[in-house]
């Protein structure tokens, strides 16, 4: 299904015909205010756990995950958005390229943490979910998703986090752990790291240095202790000792 698992749903698969199951999530189909697309993530691992459910064994592959719509299941066409402002359905929402987007796709990744996701789809090159800018720049949610693409094929932790506008996606390999926390929240939160480690943190403030695709690798830079995290910000954290983070 290339749209969302409600139609999915409603035009359920035969799964003995079928060599694997996929649909589209979108977060602005009722509401676009910022609190209503992440609360979209709450609803995550019951539409995954839905869908398993749906085509037993067949492997899962998600996508496109996004905050628009790249088309309208409901209606004749997407809604125009040449203001780029914050509107229901439609593809060109202004913050999938800005810092509110990296931050919403970490709670993407974060809500599939147990979700036997086989493909992951969240972004495209270019167009309304592109995460290329132009020559030599990218947008925000590149970074997210370079490091994703690092982490991959690596044993997962599984964080506990008592906050639910804080996102975490940690794996490890030989001993060491990569760790990407979002703040899901227009509030700022600290978190406590209980070892050191190199950290690069991508806000409002360091958004504009971010255009480069090294910005990660560039900015990584020795700390510990708390971390402050503005509204929407992404941490992007390397341990060398696998101890837990709060």
């Amino acid at each position: 299904m290339l749209t969302n698992f409600t139609e999915f749903n409603r035009c359920r698969p035969d799964p003995s015909t079928v060599d694997y199951v996929t649909h589209g999530t979108t977060a602005i189909v009722h509401a676009a205010d910022d609190l209503s697309v992440f609360q979209t993530l709450e609803a995550l691992p019951q539409i995954f756990e839905s869908a398993h459910g749906l085509a037993p064994g067949k492997p899962y592959r998600l996508g496109l995950t996004s905050i628009g719509a790249r088309s309208n299941p409901y209606g004749t066409t997407l809604t125009p958005n040449p203001g780029r402002k914050r509107l229901t359905l439609t593809d060109w929402d202004p913050r999938a390229n800005a810092l509110f987007g990296a931050a919403w796709l970490v709670g993407v990744a974060a809500a599939a943490a147990d979700a036997d996701i086989e493909l992951l789809t969240l972004a495209g090159a270019g167009g309304p979910f592109g995460v290329l800018r132009g020559p030599g720049k990218v947008a925000p949610s590149f970074h997210v998703l370079s490091r994703l693409s690092l982490m991959q094929q690596h044993r997962r932790l599984h964080a506990k986090v008592s906050d639910p506008n804080i996102y975490v996606v940690a794996t490890t390999s030989d001993k060491r752990a990569s760790i990407i926390v979002a703040n899901g929240c227009a509030q700022p939160k600290q978190i406590q790291l209980t070892s050191s480690g190199r950290v690069a943190i991508l806000d409002a403030g360091t958004v504009p240095s971010a255009a480069s695709a090294d910005w990660v690798e560039r900015s990584l830079a020795a700390q510990s202790g708390l971390l402050d995290l503005q509204p929407y910000a992404v941490a992007f954290i390397e341990l060398d000792a696998l101890e837990e983070t709060s």
